[in-house]
């Protein structure tokens, strides 16, 4: 899988902080928690996200 940078995101420090929990108890760095996030998330809403590529794309 090709890896690119390409997006930032502004946390405030709450979310900072919720994020080095999250990512310490789930084993994962931040980053790899975030992806982990985002890949649940497309998988909940994988019907939806299919009609909006298929409008966009």
């Amino acid at each position: 899988m090709e890896k690119v940078k390409n997006s930032s995101v502004y946390l405030e420090e709450v979310h900072l902080k919720y994020l080095a929990l999250m990512s310490i108890i789930s084993g994962l760095n931040k980053s790899e928690y975030l992806r982990s996030l985002i890949d649940d998330d497309m998988l909940k809403n994988e019907d939806i996200v299919k009609q909006f590529e298929k409008l966009l794309y």
